[in-house]
């Protein structure tokens, strides 16, 4: 998933757990593998919705709006404590459902398919806790600690640096609630496959290609046992964009997902 002020969706949620007593917990310090390593067994299935939204806007053209949505299901087929397999199907909006074997492995950072292929995984958002953009956990934690982690270019934001700080514990729950910070600059992973849109100019329709510049990002999730419970994102950056006879326009582009189990 993202300065010094809250998302709006993260304001409602801090103000949902406000209500339940849930910010405020009286800090102490917890073996943090009993809140990120997924607890999970065969049988057991985490159905989740998701949703990302991509808008551009500037002065001199209509805005952009994209958005992807769906569901998805992860049935666990096995569970070691270095990795998860299970039949991971999911239904895009618009799209055609799929599934496929999906083995978890090195933390949440890897997915293997069933012929073995595997990939770093750099979803912004996943079933089970991913330490590509989370970093290594210590192995402490308390309400108020906090630590920096270095990523790699990801689904929404580019390589940069990332502040993740603890707002919640709850042992019996085994639920834990972080808030992440971040800038960086270059291109993201889905930068990598789309780069060029069309954009309507006065009237006419253009495509151009973007160009990214710092961007800056924030988000809160929580976790169960390892179990992405829910996890929301707000990026934001300047863009440039550049038609074929050279023409340059300059706008803001926001991107954000919301990642819920259901």
């Amino acid at each position: 998933m993202p300065k010094t002020a809250l998302p709006l969706s993260s304001v409602i949620v801090a103000g949902a757990l406000l209500a339940a007593g849930a910010i405020g917990t009286p800090s102490f310090a917890a073996s943090s593998s009993a809140y990120f390593t997924p607890a999970v067994k065969p049988g057991q299935r985490i159905d989740s919705i998701f949703s990302k939204a991509i808008a551009i806007t500037g002065a001199d053209f209509d805005p952009l709006v994209r958005r992807i949505s769906g569901t998805a299901s992860f049935e666990i087929e096995a569970a070691k404590p270095d990795e998860v397999t299970g039949l991971d199907r999911y239904l895009y909006d618009g799209r055609p459902p799929g599934s496929d074997t999906l083995v978890i492995r090195n933390h949440g950072m890897t997915n293997c398919d069933a012929r073995g292929k595997c990939a770093i995984n750099d979803s912004t958002s996943a079933s089970l806790f991913d330490a590509l953009l989370w970093g290594p956990v210590p192995d402490d934690i308390a309400v108020g600690s906090t630590w920096n982690v270095k990523v790699t270019s990801w689904e929404i934001g580019p390589p940069g640096e990332e502040r993740v700080s603890v707002v919640r514990l709850n042992p019996d729950l085994g639920q834990v609630t972080l808030v992440r910070q971040g800038h960086g600059a270059g291109r993201s992973s889905d930068d990598a496959v789309l780069d060029v849109f069309t954009i309507v100019s006065h009237g006419h329709a253009i495509k151009m290609k973007l160009s990214p510049g710092v961007a800056t990002w924030e988000g809160r999730a929580t976790f169960v046992h390892g179990i992405t419970v829910a996890d929301e994102i707000l990026l934001t950056r300047p863009v440039e964009l550049t038609s074929d006879t050279g023409r340059v326009l300059h706008g803001e582009e926001r991107i954000y997902t919301i990642f819920t189990e259901r």
